[in-house]
Parts: C-alpha cells; structure tokens; sequence
C-alpha cells in the first residue's frame, strides 16, 4: 500500500488525479489507491519487456505526477536519500525521514539469519509510506556483502571475470539470475551492479571488479547481467559512469582522469549504452574528476556529466551518487550538507550517503529558501517512484 503520512503541521492537499486515483484521508495516513490498478500493473509488465534504443523505458507520467502532488515536501525530499543502513535507531528515522533507499553493508550480514534480517527489512518497510529500495554491492568476488556469510550462501558469489573464464556469457546469465533470486528472497530489491568500467590492465584498481579489458566483452555483459535482472525484477544499478578505466581508487583520494573525450566514446561510455539499451533502471556516479566533462568538479557533482548522461545518451532513469563519504568527493565541499546540495543540483535523483539526516536536512533547507527548485525536485521524485512502481516495489492500491 502506497501510504502518505499526515501531520498536525502539515495537512496534505486533496486532488483528484483522474478518474483512476481515490484519496481517502483518515487521521493518520492518506491511502492512494487506483481503480485501474490491473490496468497499470499490465503496462508495467509490457514495460519492463520493452527496450527503446537510447533510453529507459520508465513511465514519469500522470501516475507518478499525481503521487508526488500528494506528497509533503519533507516526504519528498526523503526520496532522494539513499542511506547508508544503520541499525541503531533505524526505525525511528526512517519514520521520520521517509527515506528512499537503504543500503546494506557486510556488518548487516554478519552474526544475524536470513530469517531475523528479512523480519528486520520488513519492519523498515512497515513503517515506509512508500516503499524504499533496499540495496547492496553484491557484485561477486572480491565485493559481495551477503554471500560471504555461510549463514546466507555456501559460497561467495563469483567475480565477473571469473565468470567469463568459467563459461562466458552462459555463466554470466545464469550468476545474474540466481543472485536476483537470492537476494529478493532476502527482503532486498536493488543490487548495486553490474559494474561496466572497462580497465586497461591488470593492475589497474577496477580490474578485480571488472568483467574485461575488452569493451565489446565489457558491452555485452552490461546487456546480458541487466537483462537477466530485469527478468527477475531486480534494481540493477550501472557503475561508475563514465568509467573508471585504468584510475586509482576515489574511497581514499581525489583522482583526476585526463582522457580525452574521445576516448570515453571509443571505449568507456559504450558499456554504459549498451546496458541503458537493454533498459538498465539506475545508473551510480564515479567520484573521478574528469577533465572532458568538467576539470573543477568529480563526476558525481558535475552538471556536465550528468547533461550528457542524459542528453547525449539518452537516460531518462534514476541517477545516483556513488558513496558521498569517499574522500574522493567529501574534499570538494566544506560540510556534507553542502555537498548534498552540490550533487543534487548538479543532476542526481538519490545521494547514497552516510550521513543521511544532515543531507536530509541541507536538502530540505535548499528547497524552502529557493537554492533548489521545488520542480527540480518533483522531477528526481517522479523518476524515484517510476522505479518504484516498475519493479513492483510501491504497490499502489
């Protein structure tokens, strides 16, 4: 149920949207439900079948205009948070924050059971007035989060080169699909993968991570894991736009990429259009600087890279940051509030952060003294609750 929590401060406006939208207020919540519920549930199964070339076949009309015109500008803002999870206190502020997205770390795997982290996932959930995406980097090998538990899997889930080794896109295919499975069986509905840098050599920091050196390899896969995810009604996230190839590791530093643009057309940026191709859903911002989009600013908080992202290859899904607490990226604002500024102006729809209730509050503070536009924010929100309601995760009715 798609829920709208109501305040004593805040009372929530009545519209009707359409014929197919009935508001029904109580003291407490304000239900939103559809009478062409099968109708809708339909046109996303087409959806989801559907590859257009150049873009992603996610719906941002009257639906979602209608949800988010429902929507307290607190709620709204909650959306665009993608938090990092924290287990103490957790309810409270997701109740409060109505955040969008909860990421999971290995430390949310470890000393509990399938049984207690699905009870825990669904108590988060319970108290979500619109359902959050609930991820975590479980690309295989080197970063898997769940799978590296005895308790959740026998063994950790390959890494895609190993899986290129061990029986190419077959076993690509058939790791992409029990792993949608898994993980959905666990209360988790966003996977922060695939990633589709294409590094030079082996000793390049991407190059465990990856699937090849080889961009057609590396374009192929892209389609192939997104394809296979779709199929399970999984989030897959395509990472780390436009491309790490052979740069250093923004967790620890400021990493500048020199390359010339031309290169990233030739090479970088084709993984990425094959997988908005096959109708990847999200796509995670790198922290690298890089000078053919913008020689002052990372990547995840440049306009530049964001407007080609979107103009040039066509993405019309959700953007995300990578992690706002990488010191890549933490260096080019003086606080963390004014980096969530810093990022979402510059064209992401969710900050994956760690520090979620000040970028909350930074957000919130922007769009009320005008810094941020209340229409660019519904704009990202249309976008979060189309996700949503693609992959069965917000059931309106």
């Amino acid at each position: 149920m798609f829920r709208l929590a109501r305040t004593s401060t805040q009372a929530l406006s009545r519209k009707a949207v359409g014929a197919a939208l009935v508001v029904l207020v109580t003291a407490t919540t304000l239900a939103i439900t559809f009478s062409t519920q099968k109708a809708l549930a339909d046109e996303s199964a087409t959806k989801l079948q559907t590859t257009t070339i150049g873009t992603t076949p996610i719906s941002t009309t009257a639906s979602t205009q209608g949800l988010v015109s429902c929507m307290t500008l607190e709620q709204k803002v909650g959306q665009v948070i993608f938090a990092h999870a924290n287990k103490s206190g957790e309810l409270t502020r997701v109740a409060r924050h109505q955040y969008g997205g909860c990421l999971l770390f290995a430390r949310d795997f470890k000393g509990t059971t399938k049984k207690k982290l699905k009870k825990r996932l669904a108590k988060l959930q319970s108290v979500s007035a619109v359902p959050m995406l609930i991820g975590v980097d479980e690309e295989g090998g080197n970063v898997v989060r769940a799978s590296c538990y005895k308790a959740f899997r026998k063994s950790r889930f390959k890494s895609p080169s190993a899986l290129r080794k061990r029986g190419g896109y077959k076993a690509v295919k058939k790791d992409a699909l029990t792993k949608s499975s898994f993980l959905k069986g666990l209360g988790i509905n966003t996977n922060f993968a695939p990633v589709v840098d294409v590094p030079y050599k082996s000793r390049n920091y991407i190059y465990k991570r990856a699937y090849s050196t080889k961009v057609k390899q590396v374009m192929r896969y892209s389609e192939t894991v997104v394809k296979a995810m779709n199929s399970r009604g999984l989030v897959s996230a395509l990472k780390h736009f436009p491309g790490y190839g052979g740069n250093g590791d923004t967790h620890g530093r400021i990493v500048i990429d020199m390359r010339a643009l031309s290169t990233f057309q030739s090479r970088d940026l084709l993984p990425f259009q094959s997988g908005i191709n096959a109708g990847c859903p999200m796509i995670m911002m790198s922290h690298n600087v890089v000078f053919a989009f913008d020689r002052g600013k990372p990547a995840s908080i440049s306009a530049p890279a964001h407007d080609y992202l979107r103009g040039v290859m066509g993405f019309n899904g959700v953007i995300i940051t990578d992690s706002l607490g990488m010191n890549g990226v933490r260096r080019f604002a003086p606080s963390a509030g004014e980096l969530a500024v810093q990022a979402f102006l510059a064209g992401n729809d969710m900050l994956c952060t760690p520090y979620p209730e000040k970028m909350y509050d930074a957000l919130l503070a922007a769009v009320k003294s005008g810094r941020i536009s209340e229409k660019r924010l519904d704009e990202s929100v249309r976008r979060i609750l189309a996700l949503k309601m693609r992959y069965g995760i917000m059931n309106v009715g």
